[in-house]
């Protein structure tokens, strides 16, 4: 049981054991709340992102020592067409990062106007990273990336480095 039901459950006893509520005035959890919360924080951030003019995304990765891995297909697709440029902020300590410019899939979340693009080829940057061959352990790749816009997202990357 997640714990927000466990700690709701524990007030329910609580306040029936005290005789301070019913279990009738208790609401149970409610899962469309918690869509339209879900909905709600997602709609916050974005505001906040075109307000602030940068959205900061944390993501792990877990690589193989010595071998190339795509960390991501940069791309965008502004509403018409635009250009972007990715910049890296933070180096690798224990390997390289390249960015390749090249063409690949487009891939948008469902409920982006820009998702009717996805799968198509579309123009963008692969930031590729590559360990030490005889590394094992934590590395960082920072990257971000600018929009025509103005809107910017910086990426960090924690990478596990395996052998």
């Amino acid at each position: 049981m997640p714990m927000k039901k466990l700690f709701l459950s524990g007030i329910a006893a609580l306040l029936l054991a005290t005789g301070t509520a019913h279990a009738e005035n208790i609401p149970p959890p409610d899962k469309e709340a918690k869509t339209k919360k879900e909905l709600n924080d997602k709609k916050e951030a974005n505001e906040n992102w075109i307000k602030h003019g940068i959205k900061i995304q944390e993501l792990t990765r877990y690589v193989i020592s010595g071998k190339n891995i795509i960390l991501y297909f940069e791309h965008a697709l502004d509403l018409p067409p635009g250009e972007f440029d990715v910049r890296v902020l933070k180096y690798p300590e224990h390997g390289t990062v390249e960015l390749v410019s090249t063409n690949g899939p487009a891939n948008f979340p469902k409920d982006n106007p820009r998702s009717k693009c996805n799968g198509k080829k579309v123009k963008g940057i692969n930031v590729i990273y590559k360990s030490s061959s005889d590394y094992a352990g934590p590395d960082a790749v920072y990257v971000m990336s600018y929009g025509e816009s103005g809107l910017a997202i910086e990426t960090h990357w924690r990478l596990n480095v395996a052998r």
